[in-house]
């Protein structure tokens, strides 16, 4: 899988800590885990909204950047299922223009394009309703050229009448049928709760953020890596971009001087060929985990429940 030119590389962190999870605690190999058992990250999407203060479902996808740690606790407390990758899935959507395998510039063109023909119906609905029938009998000739759809003309035209363009997207490619029961994903692991390093208002650092990726890795579970900053010039406090990972692995590496550092394996949501081109994900672990500044919840993981006497 991997998360194409959106913004949603945290529903694939979450949907990967959702399946081991679920692997550890049903003793199953997660590399044979069958798209039915996992959770659609695209998805997911819906699954990372907080209205006053609370997480909800949400009617719309947040495909410009969400939180891995939102999408945990709201699968694992509350709704404790979300749909399969079996019934919606971004390979599936893309498989008319090359599939979700790796992102390419003919998929970025056409999510660029979706969101502008949104944009021009919701500017000529407005001023000109006839104008607007007309634009939507050519617009969704292309919207089914681009991306495999199971929307009808009647829903597709419901789409675009919705107020926001994430509730557009969740409308046009998710279907009603992936809600449920037998097309969803259930989180199986019980007695768990969601843990976060550094905790709210607690300051982290480097050897505290290595202390506690030794432990849940050593526990067999793997860590949402969140609040990385891609940016060219990284920034503590106006970062543009900012990316989350999984981290499955760590090894002390050294050379023939006995030199060493930390390296950590991730699991990138950027494609196989990402992986292949690095190491199969293993990268300096200070230089990454510098990029997060140890912002509160740096680190989202799964961990027991304390038992009570």
């Amino acid at each position: 899988m991997s998360q194409d030119s959106l913004g949603v590389c945290y529903a694939y962190a979450a949907s990967t800590m959702l399946s081991a999870e679920n692997c550890r605690y049903q003793k199953t190999d997660c590399t044979k885990i069958e798209n039915k058992d996992i959770f659609s990250p695209i998805a997911l999407t819906k699954y990372s909204t907080i209205e006053n203060g609370e997480m909800s479902y949400g009617a719309g996808a947040k495909i410009d950047g969400g939180s891995a740690a939102n999408v945990m606790q709201l699968i694992a407390y509350q709704t404790h299922s979300a749909p399969s990758e079996e019934c919606v899935s971004l390979d599936k959507i893309l498989s008319k223009i090359g599939g979700a395998k790796d992102a390419t510039d003919i998929q970025t063109a056409a999510w660029e394009k979706l969101e502008k023909t949104y944009d021009k119906y919701q500017s000529l609905k407005k001023e000109c309703p006839t104008c607007a029938a007309d634009f939507f009998a050519t617009a969704k000739d292309e919207i089914n050229q681009n991306f495999e759809i199971k929307s009808s003309n009647e829903d597709m035209l419901k789409a675009f009448g919705k107020e926001t363009y994430s509730e557009f997207v969740a409308k046009l490619f998710f279907p009603p049928e992936c809600s449920r029961a037998k097309n969803s994903a259930f989180f199986e692991a019980k007695d768990v709760k969601v843990g976060f390093y550094p905790e709210t208002g607690k300051k982290g650092d480097y050897a505290g953020t290595l202390k506690q990726i030794k432990k849940t890795l050593g526990e067999k579970r793997p860590l949402a890596l969140g609040n990385i900053c891609l940016d060219e010039k990284p920034s503590n406090k106006n970062c543009k971009n900012q990316h989350q990972v999984v981290v499955s692995g760590y090894r002390k590496v050294c050379n023939s001087q006995n030199k060493c550092y930390d390296a950590i394996k991730i699991v990138n949501s950027w494609g196989q060929s990402w992986q292949s081109a690095n190491s199969d994900g293993w990268v300096d672990a200070k230089q990454l985990l510098d990029r997060t500044y140890y912002k509160d919840a740096t680190l989202t993981y799964f961990e027991d429940k304390a038992v009570t006497q």
